[in-house]
């Protein structure tokens, strides 16, 4: 089942994957990560709602202590809930989530940490706020100088993100 849902995150089929993804969180209860799978999938199925949810009862599990999250970093679901949010233009609330990962970036991993800062970095290029967004840019190039984010982070400093507006 793990696989069959990979393959459909891959194929872009990401109501496929879900059903898939429940039931191996439902018979795997403490592997988080099936969970944030789902998030993904919710978000790309255009599902903001649902996605939410889940990252939702995963805090409240986290803030109850559940040994099973110990591994999960609270950066970690700010990540995952700054870039959801970031990716259905609610910059406001993608920053304040975003903020948070960033604040210890530490306990992420390379990748995570750097599109953090990056990720941050396009919010506030698109509120307008190009200072902020320059800084953020400059953190992920601290964070991981030898990354593909780091060019992209590179190209933001000399010139502010815009998204396309299909995307």
């Amino acid at each position: 089942q793990v696989l069959l849902a990979a393959i459909y995150r891959r194929e872009r089929k990401p109501l496929e994957a879900i059903p898939l993804l429940k039931g191996v969180s439902d018979r795997f209860p403490r592997n988080f990560l099936f969970r944030l799978e789902m998030v993904q999938m919710y978000s790309d199925a255009g599902n903001k709602n649902a996605a939410l949810d889940v990252l939702d009862k995963l805090d409240a599990r986290k803030k109850a202590k559940d040994p099973s999250l110990s591994g999960l970093p609270p950066e970690k679901l700010s990540f995952y809930r700054g870039n959801m949010l970031f990716w259905y233009r609610d910059y406001d609330s993608a920053i304040t989530s975003l903020t948070r990962a960033t604040a210890n970036t530490g306990v992420l991993d390379l990748h995570t940490a750097t599109l953090s800062w990056v990720r941050l970095g396009q919010c506030y290029d698109m509120k307008g706020n190009r200072a902020m967004a320059q800084r953020a840019y400059r953190e992920a190039l601290k964070t991981g100088p030898q990354t593909d984010l780091a060019k992209e982070a590179r190209d933001y400093l000399s010139s502010a993100y815009k998204r396309p507006a299909n995307v």
